[in-house]
């Protein structure tokens, strides 16, 4: 009976961290819907993510950045990025360009790239974003605000187009 128990227990503890072991992220498809999920495995179906809870299977064609940072994309970081390659942008500011070929492990997550010069694996806390497009949607920030001028002029723009002109000369 004991040994029921604490087999039991045992169970109980040990069964939720594997089940939260996996590496928070942000996945960004390339229609520009954001995912706030767990990120699983890449595999043949492509990448599997457990969002609220429920598992979700996207295809790898489908998605445009993994983000790791919990923030958006700024005009400095899509300017390391080519047009048509994927990349890895790591939290040390180094980038590498190449093929993202699996993900796997619990967390940190193992992340393993194909480049020109080998393969590269890193731990899922080293990374910062895995880019492979830009969103259909996506814009850039280059951590400047928005000004009440400038919300002022776009609300004016939007419901008088002749007002472009007057827009454009804001600066």
């Amino acid at each position: 009976m004991r040994k029921q128990s604490i087999l039991a227990l045992l169970v109980a503890v040990l069964l939720p961290i594997g089940a939260v072991a996996q590496e928070n992220a942000t996945v960004i498809l390339k229609s520009g819907e954001k995912l706030n999920a767990q990120l699983v495995d890449l595999g043949g179906v492509g990448f599997t993510l457990r969002v609220n809870g429920q598992e979700r299977r996207v295809p790898k064609g489908d998605v445009a950045v993994i983000d790791f940072t919990g923030s958006d994309m700024t005009d400095a970081d899509w300017s390391k990025v080519p047009s048509g390659q994927s990349m890895v942008l790591l939290r040390n500011g180094e980038t590498v360009s190449g093929d993202l070929y699996d993900i796997s492990g619990k967390a940190p997550l193992k992340i393993l790239f194909k480049t020109a010069s080998g393969d590269r694996t890193w731990s899922s806390s080293e990374v910062g974003r895995i880019v492979f497009a830009r969103p259909g949607n996506a814009v850039a920030t280059s951590g400047s605000r928005m000004t009440l001028r400038t919300v002022s002029a776009c609300q004016a723009t939007a419901s008088d187009p002749s007002a472009i002109a007057s827009v454009s000369r804001l600066g």
